[in-house]
């Protein structure tokens, strides 16, 4: 696995940040270095979201980290989730070049929101004293997460509220199976 601890994660929300830092401390006992990249609206293209993470980026490679991970979310967009990614990837190696910075990028997609990657291990989050499952496990990229998620609750599913503690219960070996679009980011951080 690579050095948590020398890589910054560029995500869309809070939520996806919280829970991302919980999972790294409760698993690896490492807490990675994460910045939010506030633009991965629906409508967003790979150069807006390039444009908007390409100065953080180039701001962490200047501190102490070495792996660069871009997260965001394929939401509605057309096409895939891995081409939505490799699009991104495209932008910002274009602009980094542009500024004669050389950082290697990997950007990682959820097919279509950070809930598709909680509900890739239903077995696990049902451990959760909040969820009634009663949905067979299934891959549910490009689905809708929270709709699986808001129905598995118990009571008001809030993504800031929960998702934190719903991704700690995912096994990610269990969740990658069921989730390409997680395999990826597995992959990613060579688990």
């Amino acid at each position: 696995m690579i050095d948590i601890s020398k890589t910054v994660f560029f995500v869309d929300g809070q939520s996806d940040l919280k829970a991302l830092k919980a999972k790294f401390q409760k698993e690896y006992h490492q807490t990675a270095g994460f910045r939010l990249v506030i633009c991965n609206g629906k409508s967003v293209s790979a150069a807006g979201y390039a444009n908007a993470a390409v100065p953080s980026i180039i701001f962490a490679s200047n501190q102490c980290f070495h792996n660069f991970i871009c997260i965001i979310d394929k939401e509605k967009r057309q096409g895939s989730a891995i081409n939505f990614a490799d699009s991104v990837k495209s932008e910002i190696d274009k602009l980094l070049t542009l500024k004669s910075v050389k950082i290697d990028v990997k950007v990682c997609c959820a097919d279509i929101m950070f809930e598709n990657w909680i509900v890739a291990d239903l077995e696990g989050i049902s451990s959760h004293s909040s969820i009634t499952c009663n949905t067979n496990q299934s891959n549910f990229d490009g689905k809708n997460g929270t709709a699986l998620l808001k129905s598995m609750f118990k009571k008001a599913y809030k993504k800031t509220a929960h998702a934190a503690d719903l991704f700690k219960c995912v096994c990610l070996e269990r969740g990658r199976l069921n989730s390409p679009s997680l395999d990826k980011l597995c992959r990613t951080i060579e688990i």
